[in-house]
């Protein structure tokens, strides 16, 4: 059986927060720019 993360590829430099238990925040922090990237939201 698949689980989510093997659904989602793995993204270098990312990081994932969990919001609930059905939503997901995945970012990348660019510190050069000090922007915060939105990757992926679900």
């Amino acid at each position: 059986m698949e689980t989510e993360n093997d659904i989602i590829p793995r993204i270098a430099g990312a990081y994932s927060r969990r919001i609930n238990i059905q939503h997901r925040l995945i970012y990348q922090i660019l510190s050069e720019d000090k922007i915060v990237k939105i990757v992926r939201t679900r």
